[in-house]
């Protein structure tokens, strides 16, 4: 039987994406002046298990790229180079080639040759520095010594069924990697499994190296070691004489396998071992260091984000149908002491408890966001010849994945106009008294239900009369005395820009305005404060999930719409005189001397049979720093409300951001408070241009 590997592909996958995430923050933070060895010796590891899983699973390009890396590393670590920029960031180039080469082998893809060819080069070239060219480095210097009849020690993990079936499969494999025949491992096998240990000799020309790094990504590291060659050994055999101390030790202990099992390290069955649930009980082992995280200690499972979306759908229509069940129950519910009223809490209870276990399923750390800005921030203030530190707090928040996946562009571009507009070059910032090496803060934290991110510098800030300048020249409305909030509200304008030329960096007016837009999607907003010298606060509010919000049911003529709860600022019914009519049908609240636009929701939304703002109630919501009053009939009570997706099932509704099933079994509507709000924000400022 042939042992199909491509079903540990997506394993590999995962594992090589962790490596690569770690390899570049190693490789960012590494201080050239005074190198930390463990930072080198973390990269190094990183490639050394990628390149093990890649020459298994026969990915040659990117094996290639890897030993030279290795290489490269190695040469570093041991003192024969000395760390510089330039291996740093060819090191960071081979990074990002072999993230590339990954996706397209995921994708079924084939990775670029040509690129691999010429990474490879490039590190090859830089190894070359420190030593003759002819060494080939100590990688290759240990690969070739390697070569020839040599031995393979292979101890069976602590922790793990040693079954003839788990056993055969380990033997098939490194029967694959050896050239040999699957027959001539048999006793072999035998040994393995009824000892916990057994050595391979293996036949002329077999690289006994490459072999040891393609079972490391199987085993843990020490239960692979290489033996040295016997002088009268055959193709293959056995050489017991030769097991290293500490097996000789633990056997000779009395203890036996069990013993020198637990000496190489706990379980790694990700590769060998699937249950008989069948492929989708695949066991996912992370690595945590160099340490193997088994299943023993740290179990967790890889789960498809599309199963978990559809169970949290799932609870959701079970609080549905509780919700259905209670409205229907009708007066048998009136006693709390009823069988039925005591059954049907019990199963709320429960089922408040299952949707909160099921959404923190959904909920990740943001930190895989923040772990993509040290790169940024490196590579971008190189080129624009700033000195920039980049200070990261926070990174254990957690927000929903849905939210994480869509952050990464807005929070780009609010760092990019930290580095390029925010942080002024050394010799200006020397003139000012400042340290001549900018700092950008990246700080995520919960607050009142939402997830705030900000993004803070400590550069010139934003200069006022720059943005009204350039506001003018786009024949845009603007007050000169406005408050800095209203000014900094600008350059959130399409096509809004304040540099002086047009970069590969900045200066087409997109880049801000994608942000609002990104983030009013996603149902949050953004706050900017800044202070002339000092720098600039770029905040964003987000919920914590995009899947069950808190709403205010409001009676609209006939029908019930939701309003999303964080939103409401207060509620109240407007007293004589608090209500003006301003240029005919327009309304405006004086509120405590604040005066507010009136967005009356039966006429927005096409209600019949609504009441007049005068005689209904007013909901005062907050948006984007502006503030906007809903005239609605009724307030109906506050309601947890599982969100669906309108366009997916109707069409796209102006000022309405989704749907959900109330208990009756009717459909409302989820007001969007920041359509509405620029909505009535439009037609205000349409009444003042007019006049």
């Amino acid at each position: 039987m042939t042992l199909d590997l491509s079903q540990f592909h997506e394993v590999f996958f995962e594992e090589a994406a962790e490596h690569l995430a770690d390899m570049e923050r190693r490789l960012v933070g590494l201080d050239l002046g005074d190198p930390d060895p463990e930072g080198v010796n973390g990269v190094f590891r990183a490639a050394h298990s990628i390149k093990g899983g890649a020459n298994m699973f026969g990915f040659g390009e990117i094996a290639e790229v890897t030993h030279e890396m290795e290489t490269l590393l190695d040469a570093a670590r041991r003192g024969k180079l000395r760390l510089s920029r330039a291996i740093v960031d060819a090191a960071l180039g081979a990074r990002d080639y072999l993230l590339q080469a990954l996706s397209a082998a995921r994708a079924g893809g084939k990775a670029d040759g040509a690129r691999a060819a010429r990474v490879a080069a490039g590190l090859r070239a830089l190894a070359a520095q420190g030593a003759p060219a002819a060494a080939g480095g100590p990688r290759a210097a240990a690969g070739a010594g390697a070569k020839g009849a040599a031995g393979l020690e292979i101890a069976w993990p602590g922790g793990r069924e040693r079954g003839a079936e788990e056993v055969n499969r380990l033997a098939e494999q490194i029967a694959q990697l050896a050239g040999l025949p699957a027959e001539a491992l048999a006793e072999f096998a035998g040994r393995l499994q009824a000892e916990g240990r057994a050595q391979l000799a293996l036949p002329e020309g077999a690289d006994a190296a490459r072999i040891q790094e393609a079972l490391a990504f199987v085993l843990p590291e020490d239960c692979v070691r290489l033996a040295p060659a016997q002088p009268a050994a055959a193709d293959f055999g056995f050489f017991d004489e030769n097991l290293p101390e500490p097996l000789r030790a633990a056997d000779a202990g009395g203890e036996g396998a069990g013993a020198e099992a637990a000496r190489c390290g706990s379980a790694d069955a990700a590769a060998l071992n699937t249950s008989s649930a069948g492929a989708g009980a695949q066991k996912h082992v992370r690595r945590s260091g160099d340490r193997r995280v088994g299943d023993v200690d740290d179990l967790s499972i890889r789960v498809s984000a599309q199963k978990i979306d559809r169970l949290i759908n799932l609870t959701g229509e079970l609080m549905i149908g509780v919700s259905m069940v209670r409205g229907g129950a009708g007066a048998d519910l009136a006693s709390t002491s009823s069988a039925l009223g005591v059954a049907l809490a019990a199963v709320e209870r429960n089922m408040r408890e299952l949707q909160e276990a099921a959404l923190s399923i959904r909920m990740i750390p943001i930190g895989g966001v923040f772990a993509r800005f040290p790169r940024l921030v490196r590579d971008l203030s190189a080129r624009l010849g700033k000195e920039v530190e980049l200070r990261v707090e926070g990174e254990a928040t957690e927000l929903d994945r849905g939210l994480v996946e869509k952050l990464v562009d807005p929070l780009t571009h609010l760092v990019r106009n930290s580095l390029d507009h925010g942080i002024e070059p050394p010799a200006a910032r020397a003139a000012a008294g400042k340290d001549p090496r900018g700092t950008v803060w990246l700080r995520a934290r919960h607050e009142s239900g939402s997830v705030v991110i900000e993004v803070v510098d400590d550069g010139g800030g934003l200069s006022r009369d720059k943005i009204l300048r350039r506001a003018r020249e786009l024949g845009m409305h603007v007050d000169d005395t406005a408050g800095d909030a209203a000014v900094w509200e600008l350059i959130f304008a399409p096509g809004f820009s304040t540099a002086d030329a047009v970069s590969d960096v900045s200066g087409r007016g997109v880049g801000m305005d994608v942000v609002r837009r990104n983030v009013r999607e996603l149902g949050g907003h953004v706050e900017v404060s800044s202070r002339a010298g000092e720098g600039t606060r770029m905040t964003i509010r987000l919920p914590l999930t995009l899947a069950i919000m808190d709403g205010m049911e409001l009676a609209v003529g006939g029908e019930i719409y939701i309003l999303p709860l964080n939103a409401i600022v207060e509620s109240l019914r407007p007293a004589p005189g608090e209500l003006k009519s301003i240029g005919g049908a327009q309304r405006a609240l004086n509120l405590r001397g604040e005066v507010l636009p009136v967005l009356a929701l039966g006429e927005t939304l096409g209600a019949a049979g609504t009441r007049s703002p005068e005689e209904g109630v007013l909901v005062v919501v907050e948006s984007g720093g502006r503030r906007t009053a809903l005239a609605a009939d009724e307030l109906l009570g506050q309601q947890q409300v599982v969100v669906k997706n309108l366009e997916a099932n109707f069409r796209k509704v102006q000022g309405v951001a989704g749907a959900t099933i109330l208990g009756s079994g009717a459909v409302a509507l989820i007001l969007d408070v920041q359509a509405l709000v620029r909505l009535a924000s439009g037609a205000e400022a349409a009444r003042e241009k007019a006049a």
